[in-house]
């Protein structure tokens, strides 16, 4: 059960949630709980998820927004559930690990086919619809900064890209940073080569740059920079660098040629203002999330130490962004940074204990599993610029292959 629940991970919510409801009923199914207890006790990794989630239902009793405050209690549901059948399991062999990781890394370059040719089939039968990469304004700094910038290329990037099967551009780009993370792992564990994870490597590398999440870029930078000198620092040949160093070069020449990326990644920050007041009326992305880190900031200082409340978080933002002009009404973003969201609703306890989940492995495993220090490294990068527990794709992405990666170094 838990291969269905990593392949559909990529593909629809309703699908990937039906098969976590699945494990569930099977982990209750097999009983035997007075060994699953025996298990628990011994995995104390599990209890700082269980405590988040906790904190979670105990941030209702202060909430003003209990609607709200339910509806995230339920999302953060896998931070109950899956680390607790995680750990309570049987053991995770190294067959059965490696191939849940194959199934995540096909089941994602299905999704990077399905996409290009969903896209394609869309320019051709529907060229007529709106672009929705930009608003208007940026569209139109984007055009002034790039004249000849064409109609295909906007269409084969972005959100437009991703547009098609229903996935933020950031955390499907974490997907693939992820994948191509355990394909270069596999690579210098081998001491070879590898035609097919070569391919795969470029072709998520291309996806990746078409999908322009800024954060991704430098996940993906300091992901390759960390398995590469781990493996050159174990004494490897110091000639397998040469790879990882290629593909740099690659998605740096990729980023300069396509419009998008250029504009997202090196234009759009350039030529933003860093100031921030209530008279401005230009926004772009980076100004927008100065704003919503300044608004966290500030609604922190109110109740630092227990948060505002499970669901108050957004309502304690929007009241922030109403002290400034028109341009900024009705503005519902989020605080675009994990650990200000977290530590805007539940306070410095609940940041303490997101903390742990996230970054437990760095501090506590004596020989690093280079992939799993891999996988915090991006989803902790990702977490800065992005809410990434906002959203059913990061909180499962994120329970699941932590809890599994726990486990296994467990066995």
């Amino acid at each position: 059960m838990w291969w269905l629940c990593v392949v559909t991970l990529p593909f629809t919510i309703l699908l990937n949630s039906f098969f976590i409801i699945v494990l569930t009923l099977v982990w209750l199914a097999e009983a035997n709980f007075a060994e699953k207890w025996q298990r628990l006790k011994k995995a104390s990794w599990v209890w700082p998820f269980l405590f988040f989630f906790i904190l979670h239902v105990i941030g209702l009793s202060y909430s003003d927004h209990i609607r709200d405050g339910f509806f995230e209690v339920e999302k953060k549901l896998s931070f109950l559930i899956i680390p607790l059948v995680a750990a309570s399991g049987r053991p995770l062999t190294k067959p059965s690990f490696d191939f849940l990781k194959k199934g995540f890394i096909y089941s994602c370059l299905v999704i990077v086919i399905i996409s290009f040719i969903l896209t394609g089939v869309s320019v051709v039968t529907d060229s007529a619809r709106p672009l929705q990469n930009f608003d208007e304004q940026t569209s139109q700094q984007f055009h002034l900064l790039n004249p000849t910038a064409s109609s295909m290329g906007e269409y084969f990037s972005y959100i437009q890209l991703g547009d098609w099967i229903d996935i933020h551009p950031a955390y499907f780009s974490m997907y693939l940073i992820f994948c191509i993370a355990i394909l270069a792992q596999g690579m210098f564990d081998q001491m070879k080569m590898n035609f097919f994870g070569l391919v795969v490597i470029a072709l998520f590398t291309f996806f990746i740059v078409l999908l322009t999440s800024r954060m991704a870029i430098v996940s993906y930078l300091v992901t390759t920079f960390y398995l590469a000198f781990y493996n050159v620092a174990r004494k490897r040949n110091s000639m397998v660098i040469l790879v990882p160093a290629l593909f740099i070069l690659i998605l740096c020449a990729l980023i300069r040629i396509n419009p998008v990326s250029r504009f997202r990644i090196m234009q759009e920050p350039l030529h933003t203002s860093f100031h921030i007041d209530q008279n401005k009326m230009e926004w772009n992305s980076v100004s927008f999330r100065l704003l919503e880190w300044k608004a966290s900031l500030h609604e922190l200082g109110k109740s630092w130490l227990t948060g505002v409340g499970t669901g108050d978080g957004q309502a304690a933002l929007q009241n922030y962004y109403s002290t400034y002009n028109a341009s900024t009404a009705g503005l519902k973003y989020n605080a675009h940074n994990q650990y200000l969201q977290t530590a805007l609703e539940l306070g410095l306890v609940g940041l303490s204990l997101l903390l742990v989940c996230i970054f437990k492995p760095v501090f506590t495993i004596v020989q690093p599993f280079p992939i799993h220090i891999a996988f915090v490294i991006i989803f902790g990068l990702m977490c800065l610029t992005e809410s990434m527990l906002a959203r059913q794709k990061g909180i499962v992405f994120f329970t699941m292959f932590q809890s599994l990666f726990f486990r296994y170094t467990a066995s």
